[in-house]
């Protein structure tokens, strides 16, 4: 069973927009100029740039739900929303790059 939607998170577990940049700051109030959070669904890959990097994180976060399929399970936090807070973070790190500010 693949999960058809992700709230996209970074590795600190952060909501992000969609470049990627934390929509909330460590103290979880708002980042001035964030979008808001990006929520990808899985419909949505059949248009990306590149198809089959958008499923891997479907296929990832799929994975916490049947534990059985990935098989470095040692590797995975513990719950399930610790292990889909990780996979999100770590797909959505390597594949959104926050946008640089710009200088006023």
């Amino acid at each position: 069973m693949l999960v058809d939607e992700a709230a996209l998170v970074n590795k600190d577990g952060r909501p992000i927009d969609k470049t990627g940049k934390a929509i909330v700051d460590a103290d979880g109030k708002p980042v001035p100029k964030a979008g808001p959070q990006l929520v990808m669904k899985r419909s949505e890959c059949a248009d990306a740039e590149d198809e089959d990097e958008c499923n891997n994180l479907f296929l990832a976060v799929s994975s916490c739900l049947n534990p059985s399929a990935d098989r470095q399970r040692s590797a995975q936090p513990a719950s399930l929303e610790a292990c889909t807070a990780y996979k999100i973070g770590d797909w959505a790190d390597s594949n959104l790059s926050p946008e640089e500010e710009e200088e006023p």
